[in-house]
């Protein structure tokens, strides 16, 4: 039992946000219509109107009809987090998401802000200016 809740940790907290990071950077990368949509849809005007990916439930349960269970709960993580950046303003990854959406070449990940930080890529929002730290 403790090895799974070691590897379950393991994966949750640190394999499932480097894969974020790196998917979504990726998708930037190649300008994928489907997320620069999601981009100008929620934008900084409407970036609190975010409801959910329907995309993201539908491979939750292919991942899960195909027996994956731990796909499909790093991809529960990654929706969960995201919609909680979105329209949680209590939420810590709030900020850093929301700068994401103001300038898209900055903070990839949205569950953890370490990969960003850990990959020079994390901005923060002072005042109105933004400052890069590496």
């Amino acid at each position: 039992m403790l090895w799974f809740t070691v590897k379950l940790l393991m994966s949750l907290f640190a394999v499932q946000p480097l894969a974020e990071y790196w998917l979504h950077r990726f998708v930037h990368a190649i300008r994928l219509p489907y997320h620069v949509a999601h981009h100008k849809n929620y934008g900084s005007g409407a970036y609190h109107s975010y409801a959910g990916d329907a995309v993201a439930w539908g491979i939750i349960a292919v991942l899960l009809v195909a027996g994956q269970p731990w796909w499909a709960l790093a991809a529960f993580k990654y929706e969960i987090t995201h919609l909680l950046a979105h329209i949680d303003a209590s939420n810590s990854q709030h900020a850093h998401h929301r700068m994401h959406h103001r300038n898209p070449h900055c903070n990839y990940s949205f569950s953890v802000g370490w990969p960003d930080v850990l990959f020079g890529t994390h901005v923060t929002e002072v005042g109105s200016t933004a400052t890069t730290r590496a």
